[in-house]
């Protein structure tokens, strides 16, 4: 799998050590655990790097006391906590960690961006940047392998999308990665959320948007294709757009256009 360069790395790296969180959101395998490392590497003797769904790392990080905290970093200014959602009133440790050592830079990655959006949003106020990452972008893609690589790979791209770990896979095995990410992350983090249970209401809809990427689309239409009601669709498109799987533009008619992650077939 080739590592290709992420454009928000540099808009990410001019904020370091300015006194505040940076939050980093995206849909899981998109690359976000690939790109923080990588910021990080520049500064190997300074930086740590915890995965927060780690039970004993989640656990430690949801104690409230700020020298314990900074106890845990030990000694360490770069600090990434991947997946800070899993951690304990995060909101609430981030502005701790921020108010109390400014010298200190947090680096807080979330794939189930409504959990930590939400614990966020009020307790770090002025206190975060916040960047969201996607898959690929064709000018990612462009600089490493040069605009007739594009086109040659375009077909592929629109087919498969450019998941980092899928977009240069043969067919069969692009396939198969999409099918692995879908059944068990993306799909797991939307089920989290809301009570969802339906799992196929959730596959539908995606092949239906999909088909529609760039169109209007009406939640009264999808409702009576799929057999639900309209609140149904309109909770459903809401968690997709909250866990960053679709991006919805809702007009005030209640249509709306779709940028979708190439997950459904």
């Amino acid at each position: 799998m080739k590592n290709i360069a992420r454009l928000i790395q540099k808009d990410i790296e001019k904020r370091l050590f300015s006194g505040k969180v940076i939050i980093l959101y995206g849909a899981r395998q998109v690359g976000k655990t690939t790109l923080v490392k990588q910021i990080i590497s520049k500064n190997p003797g300074e930086s740590l790097y915890l995965n927060c769904e780690t039970l004993a790392v989640s656990q430690a990080l949801s104690v409230p006391e700020p020298k314990r905290l900074k106890n845990y970093f030990n000694g360490k200014i770069l600090i990434v906590l991947d997946e800070a959602q899993k951690i304990k009133d995060v909101g609430l440790i981030l502005k701790i960690l921020v108010d109390t050592y400014p010298e200190l830079q947090i680096i807080a990655t979330g794939s189930s961006s409504f959990e930590l959006a939400n614990e966020t949003s009020e307790a770090l106020t002025g206190r975060a940047y916040r960047f969201t990452l996607y898959p690929l972008s064709l000018p990612e893609i462009e600089k490493e392998e040069g605009r007739l690589g594009v086109e040659a790979g375009l077909e592929n791209l629109l087919r498969f999308g450019s998941y980092p770990g899928v977009y240069s896979l043969p067919d069969n095995e692009a396939i198969n990665r999409l099918n692995e990410i879908s059944s068990n992350y993306l799909y797991k983090d939307v089920l989290s959320f809301g009570g969802l249970k339906k799992l196929e209401i959730i596959t539908d809809l995606l092949q239906m948007l999909a088909l529609q990427v760039g169109s209007e689309v009406s939640y009264h239409e999808i409702a009576t294709r799929l057999g639900v009601s309209r609140i149904t669709v309109k909770k459903y498109i809401d968690i997709l757009s909250i866990t960053k799987l679709i991006h919805a533009t809702i007009k005030a008619s209640r249509k709306g256009r779709f940028y979708q992650h190439q997950i459904s077939s």
